[in-house]
């Protein structure tokens, strides 16, 4: 990088980006830049926090002076007014002392407007140049890259930043020197007040006779979803006399239960809502974490279809919304739709375990198969994660097993033989009792491994299927 006036804009073939902080936010605000392919050298006084970072490909540096000798932006994002002075300003460790000629300190902290002039003023003496952008927006917001990013300090150099900026938010120019920590400063006032304001009227609610989590909740609302463990939850949440949602909701509101239950619970909560002039809908989903990270979720919609149709603006929000018929008929959809898919992972990781033991590799098999007639979205979603051994919960084992037990109660009502059913029910048991029920579902090649005494792990390549 030249110099600050330069018309290149920063990118990364052109800069290396230096970064002090990584702690919850600067973590998640790091990862952005690596991602995009910024060569990025990082300190932390904590080197067990910097460590995912330099697992992902980020250098360490064992001072902010060694740091910004590497570096032509460096960013910190510190605790204290204090911290800071320390880590950039200090004449033998300090960032400043180790930056050349026409670097950039970029100090997103939360810290005093007259320090960030101290900044200024120090690196403009030394021929570089500093930008006080504090951020507001949280851990969620550093994660999504979605942050409020309030600037001050030179117009063009904040310009210059902007490639930067946008990996992490959007960037707000509030003028000169220190005006991005004021504006900062202004923000947090705005929110002391409206948490004073949240708190003093739940003080009042409870005061007044009121039940403080309804008056949260529920009466500042027109729809209510519930998605929550079983069916009991479901009755406590939505019919309890004295706590339940139905209790607090106004007359013509609508509940929309997406839990996986039960179909007669749902005709239940239907007749219910009706006697008090409202309304509800059963709605559970199919698509698990992924499906739900990404607003694609299958909706499977019971109930009034000009209800439903009401609410097509929020369903919209989180996946495609089907409507399947009258109340309960959703949670029917939605038990059929376990059942394909349990039958579904049988078969995937009894394939998978016979490419073992036939001596392929399950990884390049995984991949062969994708695109033909074995090919499913279970084997997308699901093959390589279980490859990689990766049993993290986008839906639990415990939840499943649940969902099969309801599927062959009714099944059962229905006088309805389903074996492949009832065998992945067993299966699924079978995690639960070597105490598994908190994975998810793709911990199904633990139990079919323990039949068989044979592991897949580390014996297979691992391919983006």
């Amino acid at each position: 990088m030249a110099n600050a006036t330069d018309t290149e804009l920063i990118s990364p073939s052109n800069t290396r980006v230096g970064w002090i902080g990584t702690g919850v936010m600067g973590q998640s605000m790091c990862s952005h830049l690596i991602k995009a392919g910024y060569t990025l050298t990082v300190f932390n006084r904590t080197l067990s926090k910097a460590q995912p970072l330099l697992d992902m490909g980020a250098h360490l540096a064992q001072s902010p002076h060694h740091l910004a000798s590497q570096s032509d932006v460096v960013f910190s994002i510190v605790g204290y007014p204090s911290d800071v002075r320390s880590v950039l300003l200090d004449p033998a460790s300090g960032a400043l002392s180790g930056l050349r000629h026409g670097g950039i300190l970029v100090d997103m902290t939360t810290s005093e407007p007259s320090l960030a002039a101290e900044i200024s003023a120090a690196a403009s003496s030394k021929g570089c140049f500093s930008v006080d952008a504090p951020v507001s927006g949280g851990d969620l917001g550093a994660n999504n890259g979605r942050l409020a990013i309030f600037a001050g300090g030179d117009e063009s150099v904040v310009k210059r930043l902007s490639p930067l900026f946008a990996l992490l938010g959007k960037v707000n120019y509030m003028g000169a020197t220190g005006k991005g920590q004021f504006a900062k400063l202004a923000n947090q006032i705005t929110i002391a007040s409206t948490m004073v304001g949240l708190v003093e009227g739940m003080v009042y609610a409870h005061k007044a006779g009121l039940d403080v989590g309804l008056f949260l909740e529920v009466s500042q609302s027109d729809v209510v979803f519930s998605i929550v463990g079983y069916p009991s939850d479901v009755r406590s949440v939505l019919l309890d006399p004295a706590s339940g949602a139905l209790s607090g909701l106004r007359h013509g509101g609508i509940l929309v239960d997406m839990t996986t239950s039960e179909p007669s619970l749902a005709a239940e909560i239907s007749a219910a809502a009706s006697s008090k002039g409202c309304f509800s809908v059963d709605a559970p989903v199919s698509g698990g974490d992924l499906g739900a990270n990404n607003g694609r979720l299958a909706i499977f919609a019971g109930g009034d279809e000009s209800v439903v149709k009401r609410l097509s603006p929020l369903f919209a929000l989180l996946g495609k919304v089907n409507y399947m018929g009258a109340t309960g008929k959703g949670q029917f959809a939605k038990l059929a739709n376990q059942i394909t898919i349990a039958s579904t992972m049988v078969g995937l990781v009894e394939g998978m375990v016979y490419a073992h033991k036939a001596g392929l590799d399950v990884g390049l098999f995984l991949e062969a198969i994708s695109s033909g007639a074995a090919g499913s979205k279970s084997l997308d979603s699901h093959g390589s994660r279980i490859l990689k051994r990766d049993f993290e919960p986008g839906f639990y084992v415990n939840h499943f097993v649940k969902d099969l037990g309801i599927c062959l109660k009714e099944c059962q009502n229905m006088g309805l033989a389903l074996p492949g059913l009832a065998l992945a029910h067993q299966l699924y048991l079978s995690l639960k009792a070597h105490g598994e029920g908190n994975l998810g579902t793709r911990a199904l090649i633990l139990a079919l491994e323990r039949l068989n005494n044979v592991s897949l792990q580390s014996t297979t390549t691992v391919t983006s299927s």
